[in-house]
């Protein structure tokens, strides 16, 4: 299934978009890229906050850990978040045209790790609730459901945007992820 992504996503931009291109590897010499572990080194440097994007279909629940949601516009209410473009949970929210995304509180670890793990993305569902017919995070400190609206993909990722149409908040710090560990605001 999750070899069909990128399919998918063509034929979608074909479709829809047809002056858009789905980006392949870089046309850049390897010698002029910066190496993947000193690149990860430095972005570590960054704090992110760590949320949890879901989506469903007829099997069940499927979800994995991001560190790069962002608000994307506020008229309309668009927010984006990155995924590795082999995920099943690409391809399910690609095709199911809804999904949600929590942000976890900085308690939630726990949860972080078991959304983080591919085996476990479907198995973790016992900490979930349900709001607009989609499944969130239990006690997460904010969560948001959203219309897909767009895939955009470029080296191993997709970038995905959603529409939002709930969000909600509670009190409580989120949970947040520098120099690869998780981190308290105090």
């Amino acid at each position: 299934m999750a070899g069909d992504v990128n399919t998918f996503i063509e034929a979608a931009l074909g479709q829809h978009y047809a002056n858009l291109t789905v980006d392949g590897p870089s046309t850049l010499p390897q010698h002029d890229l910066v190496g993947e572990d000193a690149f990860r080194a430095a972005m570590a440097a960054l704090p992110t906050g760590v949320s949890v994007i879901t989506t469903s279909d007829g099997d069940g629940v499927w979800g994995m850990t991001v560190g790069s949601l962002t608000s994307l516009s506020l008229r309309p209410p668009l927010l984006l978040v990155c995924l590795h473009r082999g995920s099943t949970t690409l391809e399910l929210l690609a095709h199911q045209g809804r999904f949600a995304v929590s942000v976890l509180a900085q308690e939630q670890h726990d949860i972080a790790d078991a959304f983080a793990r591919a085996r476990t993305r479907a198995t973790a569902a016992n900490t979930l609730t349900r709001t607009n017919g989609l499944p969130v995070i239990a006690d997460a400190v904010a969560w948001f459901t959203c219309q897909h609206q767009h895939t955009y993909t470029s080296g191993d990722h997709a970038i995905v945007i959603g529409a939002v149409d709930h969000a909600e908040h509670r009190p409580g710090d989120p949970l947040v992820r520098h120099s690869s560990r998780y981190r308290c605001l105090q």
